[in-house]
C-alpha cells in the first residue's frame, strides 16, 4: 500500500510541473511579442469588362488645289474671284474653319475688299486680313472669293503687291478646337498687284520751235488712266530730272481737262 501512496505523488509531481511548464512557456510568449516585426497584407482584385472595341481612323481634308492664286494687274475698281472647293479625306467626322492672313508690305492689302461666300449662312466682306469663318462641319464645299480694289486707293499703293495665304484646319467634331487633338491644314497662297493706275502714255520732249507754242506744237505729255474709275490730276505735279516741276491744272492741259475718264486719256503742256 505504501508503495502505491508514493506512485500517486509522483504522478501528481508530473502534473504539476507540466501545468507550471506550460504557464512558462506562455509568458514567455507574451513578453517577447513586443520584439517581433509588423507583418503587413495585400489583396488584388480582377476585374473583366467584355465587348469593348477599339477603332482607328484617319482626319484629313483637302482643297481643290495648291497653286497659289494670281489675279494679274488690277487697278482702282478692278474685281477679280476665285473659289476653293475643300472634302474631308478623313474616316473621322470632322469640322473646320478658313481664315486669310497676309504677309510682307501690307499697304496694298489696306485697300483691297474680299467677299466669302459658301453654304454656311453668313457671308463675309471686308479686308483680307480679318477674314475667318465660324468653324463648321467638313463636307465638300465650295467657297467662292471675290477682290475688289478701292476705287480711291492712293498713288502710294499703285504698283506694289498684296501677298496672303487661306489656311483651312480640320480637327475631330467632338473637340473644343485643333489644340486638342489631331487636326490637318491645307493652305494655298494669293497674290493681288495693283498696277499704275496713270501713265505716260505719249511725251514730245524737245519739238522744233518754242517749247511753249500754243496746241501741240510745243511740249506735251499724254497722261493713260488704266482704271475703270475718272479720275481728277487737278494739281499733280510732272517733274523732269532737272527737277524742273509743273502743277496741272486747267490752264496747261487740253482743252482746259483735268478730269481723266475710266481708260481714257488726256494732255498737259
Amino acid at each position: 500500500m505504501k508503495k502505491k501512496k508514493n506512485k500517486n505523488k509522483y504522478i501528481s509531481f508530473l502534473r504539476e510541473g507540466l501545468t507550471k511548464f506550460f504557464v512558462v512557456l506562455i509568458a514567455f510568449s507574451v513578453l517577447g511579442a513586443s520584439n517581433i516585426n509588423q507583418t503587413y497584407a495585400y489583396f488584388s482584385d480582377t476585374a473583366i469588362i467584355s465587348g469593348s472595341t477599339f477603332t482607328a481612323g484617319t482626319l484629313g481634308i483637302n482643297v481643290n488645289s495648291q497653286d497659289s492664286f494670281n489675279s494679274g494687274l488690277m487697278y482702282p475698281g478692278d474685281s477679280s474671284s476665285t473659289s476653293i472647293t475643300i472634302s474631308n479625306t478623313g474616316t473621322l467626322n470632322s469640322q473646320y474653319i478658313a481664315k486669310t492672313s497676309v504677309t510682307g508690305d501690307t499697304s496694298a492689302c489696306d485697300y483691297v475688299t474680299m467677299t466669302a461666300t459658301s453654304q454656311t449662312p453668313s457671308p463675309y466682306s471686308g479686308r483680307i486680313k480679318d477674314f475667318k469663318s465660324v468653324a463648321t462641319a467638313t463636307v465638300d464645299t465650295a467657297w467662292n472669293f471675290n477682290f475688289t480694289v478701292d476705287a480711291n486707293a492712293p498713288a502710294s499703293v499703285w504698283g506694289k503687291t498684296c501677298y496672303f495665304n487661306w489656311k483651312y484646319t480640320a480637327w475631330q467634331e467632338n473637340l473644343f478646337d485643333s489644340s486638342l487633338g489631331f487636326s490637318s491644314t491645307k493652305e494655298k497662297l494669293g497674290e493681288i498687284k495693283i498696277g499704275n493706275t496713270l501713265v505716260m502714255n505719249e511725251i514730245l520732249p524737245n519739238p522744233e520751235g518754242l517749247d511753249t507754242q500754243s496746241g501741240l506744237q510745243g511740249e506735251w505729255v499724254e497722261i493713260y488712266n488704266n482704271s475703270n474709275s475718272a479720275i481728277n490730276i487737278s494739281g499733280w505735279k510732272i517733274k523732269d530730272l532737272a527737277n524742273n516741276e509743273k502743277v496741272i491744272s486747267s490752264a496747261n492741259t487740253w482743252n482746259g481737262r483735268t478730269l481723266i475718264g475710266a481708260k481714257g486719256s488726256g494732255l498737259e503742256w
